[in-house]
């Protein structure tokens, strides 16, 4: 908004009036009212818009108005004014400028901001009463509307004719960090930045030629003392001579840098929305469509007139309304700064589809005033999730089944066959086995992969590892397996830590080449992490098992010896874990799992 004010009202000035008129007040505050009487020329109250005009036509010498009195805008009403006294100054007297609007600004115009709830006398009495007297002991009304001006948060200065310095106000001054002294008589070049002293000048001139402009406002750079750049909202005013002769003009300067930025950062995210392949809506608090982006009309099919102001039930189900309508209050309450939902939307020519949405709350002032809403479709995603779970039940039931079939017939061929027969039979078992392992791995990791199972929990990894070790020493009675544990080690992990760890150190037992192979398991409780060590000395890990611990992933290609390595990185990772592998001193292989440490543990 750019703020126009009466600089350099003289004696010259002042003369023009009676300066025995008294000035009109329209203000709530009855002590404002004696600040300004306590000047020359005195004060009265009007008890209307009509009674000030009508004072100010017969002579008032000017006039201070708090906006909040007005039946009007401030705008219609200073028009109303400048009919009948075109060059009376106006001051407005407000707590909030952002009220008065561009209409209520021009020439001879100036805001004074007031306190809330000003203490004792007016805020604007000691400013008043302070006008400073000639050595005759005189008080001089102008003086007071000079004394407005200084006080004024914009910044407030005038040129002569050759663009140079003749006034400045404090605001001003300190808005480019400079003292008032060191611009007065300086050249207005010296505070522009590159190129707009020239587009400053071009304007001044096609004011000056212009019959119905005064003044215009302009978004310009000008540069401060440390050699900073601010983005300003200046209003030239052009001054005259009594020949109407350019004389100079009169800026009105504030500071937009930060709207400025904002604005450029708004630029940014509407490109950002528009452009995204996902729908983005917003809804006000109401739930009605306030704002819906291009994917949002595109892939749903709605018109985009037909959605703004439409309720949210337009493209969803009554679920889905309640779901939202629930997270919504959610986000109201300040319960939440982000939450998720899968819901389902129908599309304009009936198809239901299902979308995984994530809402954002939106406030203004601290007052709650909708949801941005951000979907992804996810329709094909659960289609194959779904098919994916129907072939594993009936691939991982057929595969027991079978094997438990090869099983006993390759047992009952080593019990019976000769020799060669035998070896032969027994390669067949054991390849059986493994596989029924395989299958029952991925039973037990199941939960791994379940959208519902991601969640963790604080585990105790001391109290796991002293559980794992106690079991696999009855199991394999001939491995050394030592454990270095504290008494508890409390981390965050997912639910299936303690199958990860069996498969660890189970994997290094089993996989050595040794007749009684040594195993060190160890846990260190830090302050971020805790710390799983998984030591052997067996013949260490090949390429491809390693790749499935640091890469989660095999080529088509390479086959690990089974889904055991893949499953701890997984179960680690949706922890927020890592896991790290090493070679052991002097032979075999170091797996550390990093985990986060439990909060508040």
């Amino acid at each position: 908004m750019g703020d126009s004010t009466a600089t350099g009202i003289d004696s010259a000035d002042a003369g023009a009036r009676d300066d025995e008129e008294p000035a009109v007040c329209l203000l709530e505050d009855p002590t404002a009212a004696e600040a300004v009487a306590a000047a020359q020329p005195p004060a009265e109250s009007a008890a209307n818009e009509a009674a000030a005009v009508e004072r100010l036509s017969e002579g008032a010498a000017c006039l201070v108005v708090n906006p909040a009195r007005l039946t009007a805008s401030p705008g219609s009403f200073l028009e109303d004014v400048r009919h009948v006294a075109p060059d009376c100054p106006v001051v407005w007297v407000t707590t909030d400028v952002s009220t008065l609007g561009d209409g209520a600004f021009g020439p001879a115009t100036t805001v004074v901001e007031r306190p809330e709830n000003p203490d004792g006398r007016s805020f604007l009495v000691e400013k008043v009463r302070g006008t400073p007297e000639d050595s005759d002991g005189a008080v001089h009304g102008p003086e007071t509307y000079r004394m407005l001006v200084e006080s004024a948060r914009d910044g407030l200065y005038t040129l002569d004719a050759d663009a140079r310095v003749t006034y400045l106000n404090d605001s001003f001054a300190e808005m480019l960090g400079y003292d008032r002294e060191e611009l007065l008589g300086s050249h207005a070049a010296r505070t522009m930045a590159d190129g707009e002293l020239e587009r400053g000048q071009r304007l001044v001139g096609e004011l000056v030629e212009s019959d119905d402009r005064e003044s215009e406002v302009i978004d310009m750079e000008m540069e401060t003392k440390p050699g900073d750049r601010l983005t300003v909202s200046v209003n030239f005013v052009v001054l005259t001579d009594d020949d109407g002769t350019y004389d100079g003009l009169m800026g009105v300067v504030r500071d937009i840098t930060e709207r400025k930025q904002r604005e450029r950062e708004l630029e940014r995210y509407e490109t950002i929305v528009e452009t995204t392949t996902e729908p983005i809506y917003v809804l006000d608090a109401d739930e009605r469509f306030v704002r819906v982006n291009d994917a949002m009309v595109d892939e749903l099919g709605y018109d985009r007139g037909a959605l703004l102001g439409s309720h949210v039930s337009t493209v969803t189900t009554e679920a889905g309304v309640r779901r939202q309508e629930t997270l919504a209050a959610e986000l109201a309450a300040g319960e939440r700064e982000r939450a998720s939902a899968e819901i389902e939307m129908t599309t304009a020519d009936g198809t239901r589809r299902r979308y995984d949405v994530s809402l954002g709350a939106i406030h203004e002032d601290g007052r709650f005033e909708g949801t941005v809403v951000t979907a992804h479709d996810v329709t094909d995603l659960r289609e194959h999730q779904r098919q994916l779970s129907v072939l594993d039940r009936v691939l991982r039931h057929n595969v027991r089944n079978k094997m438990s079939v090869v099983l006993g017939h390759a047992s009952d061929i080593v019990a019976r066959a000769g020799p060669e027969v035998a070896r032969r039979a027994e390669a067949i078992e054991k390849s059986a086995t493994e596989l029924l392992e395989l299958s029952d791995s991925a039973r037990a990791f199941e939960s791994v992969f379940a959208d519902d199972a991601r969640r963790t929990t604080t585990v105790d990894a001391a109290a796991t590892a002293r559980d794992v070790v106690q079991e696999l020493r009855l199991e394999h009675l001939a491995a050394q397996i030592q454990t270095t544990l504290p008494a508890s080690a409390p981390a965050r992990g997912h639910e299936t830590f303690e199958l990860a760890l069996n498969e660890l150190v189970e994997n290094a037992v089993v996989h050595s080449d040794r007749p009684a192979p040594t195993v060190e398991v160890s846990v260190a409780a830090g302050d971020d992490a805790v710390e799983i060590r998984v030591a052997d000395d067996g013949p260490g890990l090949d390429e491809t098992d390693r790749q499935a611990l640091l890469r989660g992933a095999e080529s088509p290609l390479e086959h690990t010896q089974g889904l055991g390595l893949w499953l701890v990185r997984w179960s680690v990772e949706t922890a927020d874990g890592t896991v790290d592998i090493s070679d052991n001193d002097p032979r075999g292989t170091v797996i550390t799992v990093r985990l986060p440490t439990a909060d508040g543990e």
